[in-house]
């Protein structure tokens, strides 16, 4: 009996009072290593942002819908390809970035309250890659833009967080913590590139391992309907 009241509680707090609700989610972020890719990288951090929308299906706490993330965890600017065979070289920015696209469902009970719960679930696919652009100087045009080491790889992640009310906005500020588990992914970190100046190539010092994160945003959820 005790087993039933509890379960009958749990049900009535997530179906007794919800309506069709959709929105979007703007956040900054940043991301902390774990597993393996600590290893590689204990004291990395990935910065950068996630947006998402999220449809409510009408008379139940359930959310669907899509994010896209976008973190850079490493730039470096090197002196690279003597192009003019005159004694200078170019200068390299590389930047090391990772791209995250994920369908989305949320549990999100509607309680009468300032301070919201909700879970979240994703499945979807990230991208690494490391891209560099080629300036003769500075403040002067770029020569060159390509990618140099990329890859894509499945991941699922969890996670929840906690929206809180803003007082006479359609809008809730929004904090939320997700955990990525991925799989083994090739990758650079800043340091794994450099310029062999007597070829005249660079030289690539892949890594591949699991990518899994800790991923921490605060930012601010818009209420559509």
């Amino acid at each position: 009996m005790k087993k039933y009241v509890i379960l009958s509680s749990f049900l009535l707090l997530l179906f007794g009072e919800v309506y069709a609700q959709s929105g979007l989610t703007f956040s900054p972020t940043v991301g902390f290593t774990k597993g393996e890719f600590r290893d590689q990288a204990p004291d990395l951090k990935l910065w950068g942002f996630h947006l998402n929308g999220l449809y409510q299906i009408p008379q139940t706490p359930i959310h669907v819908g899509a994010e896209f993330g976008y973190q850079m965890y490493g730039t470096k600017l090197t002196r690279d390809l003597d192009l003019f065979a005159n004694g200078d070289r170019l200068r390299n920015r590389r930047n090391n970035n990772v791209l995250q696209m994920s369908g989305l469902v949320r549990i999100k009970p509607q309680i009468d309250f300032p301070v919201k719960p909700y879970l979240d679930g994703l499945i979807g696919y990230q991208y690494f890659y490391t891209r560099s652009t080629l300036r003769p100087g500075l403040f002067e045009e770029p020569l060159d833009h390509y990618t140099e080491v990329s890859d894509w790889s499945f991941h699922k992640a969890y996670g929840g967080g906690l929206q809180f009310e803003l007082k006479d906005l359609d809008a809730l500020i929004d904090l939320r913590l997700i955990v990525f588990d991925t799989q083994r992914t090739n990758y650079l970190l800043r340091g794994d590139a450099f310029f062999d100046p007597v070829d005249n190539v660079n030289v690539y010092n892949t890594r591949q391992s699991k990518v899994d994160t800790y991923m921490l945003s605060l930012g601010f959820h818009v209420l559509l309907d």
